[in-house]
Order: structure tokens, then C-alpha cells, then sequence
């Protein structure tokens, strides 16, 4: 559905993150996003009257400043809203599993060891991604990111998906499924108790 989402959308704002509606989980945060970087485009669909231009908010600072990576590069932090303050409505939330996938860690016990030993796990592009793209070795050479390692071993029968869908999905999909399932195992939640939750 979300992908559905994103695919409507660039019809109107041209490419967009994959990941849009997993970074911004509520219309506020949304509308902050897209004024933040497609303001003309929205003033252009509203049609780009002085009334509709005024009308249009101006967006809340992000909270986060961006950093700067060990190689001198910048990070650009997502667009966040200023979250709103505690109100009695509002439940706490206690985190009881957890799952993630970075940069030379295919778990968080791989993470936390990396972090521990102050490994830096940004590399050059590896062999298996020059083939990929079609990269000789002079080309890849100097290019730096941070890559995943086995992206390519989606189980998709685990998740009731057919291996054709599969193919198909956006590879942050897969790994988005993976990542749910594990935090759920990570918990100690089952299948049964999972159904039999009414909350």
C-alpha cells in the first residue's frame, strides 16, 4: 500500500525516498516533509495564487543538525517535526524488541560489537555490487558508502510472497519484513499471541 502511496505521489513530485512513509508516520510530519522540499510543486498542484502561496505553512526546523561522517561528508537528517508534548493521553511505550540491519552487522549483536571495537564500516563498493552495476574496478574505485551484505537472500515463501512478487518488490521492502519479523522473535512473540491480541 505504501508503495502504491509513494508511486501516486511521484506522478506529481518526481522521484521520491522509498522509504517516505516508514520516515514520516503522520500527515503533520508528511506535510512537513513536502513543504520542506516541494514547496513550488505544491503551489503549482494548489494552483499558485498569492492566497493559496500564504496559505501554505512554513515548515518546522528539523530537530536534529546535520553531522558530519569521519570522511568529512555530510548527513542530511530526515525532516522531523517538533514533537508534541507528553499530554495523559498519551501511553508510554517500552521497547522490549529490537532488530536492524547496518553496514558490516547483519544483526544488533554484530552492531554493537562494531560500535564497541569503534569499527568504521563504510567501505568501498564491494565486489558483488560492482557486478551488479555493471562497475569495472577503476570505476569503483574511490567510491565509498555504507552497503548491506546479503540483501539478495529473501526467503519470500517465509512471508507468503511468490518468488516472482518478490523480484518485483523494492529491496527496503524485504528487508523492512525481515526486520518486523525478527523484532517480534526478538520480543518473544508468537504467531498465536500475535492473533489473539485484541489491544
Amino acid at each position: 500500500m505504501v508503495m502504491k502511496l509513494t508511486n501516486e505521489l511521484e506522478k506529481t513530485f518526481g522521484p521520491l525516498p522509498k522509504t517516505l512513509f516508514f520516515e514520516y508516520k503522520t500527515v503533520d510530519e508528511l506535510t512537513g516533509y513536502f513543504l520542506a522540499h516541494y514547496r513550488e510543486q505544491l503551489e503549482r498542484t494548489l494552483g499558485a495564487s498569492p492566497a493559496v502561496s500564504a496559505a501554505l505553512p512554513e515548515p518546522v526546523a528539523p530537530v536534529a543538525k546535520e553531522r558530519k561522517s569521519g570522511r568529512g561528508r555530510k548527513w542530511r537528517p530526515a525532516f522531523r517535526t517538533v514533537p508534541a508534548e507528553k499530554t495523559p493521553e498519551t501511553a508510554d511505550i517500552a521497547i522490549i524488541g529490537l532488530a536492524g540491519r547496518y553496514p558490516g552487522a547483519r544483526n544488533m549483536r554484530e552492531f554493537w560489537r562494531n560500535l564497541q571495537a569503534g569499527k568504521d564500516c563504510i567501505t568501498e563498493v564491494p565486489k558483488e555490487r560492482r557486478e551488479l552495476w555493471q562497475y569495472t574496478e577503476e570505476q569503483a574505485r574511490g567510491i565509498w558508502g555504507g552497503f548491506l551484505e546479503e540483501v539478495d537472500r529473501f526467503d519470500p515463501l517465509f512471508f507468503h510472497i511468490s518468488p516472482r512478487e518478490a523480484e518485483l518488490m523494492d529491496p527496503q521492502e524485504r528487508l523492512f519484513l525481515e526486520c518486523v519479523y525478527e523484532t517480534l522473535e526478538d520480543a518473544g512473540y508468537t504467531r498465536r499471541a500475535l492473533g489473539a491480541y485484541k489491544g
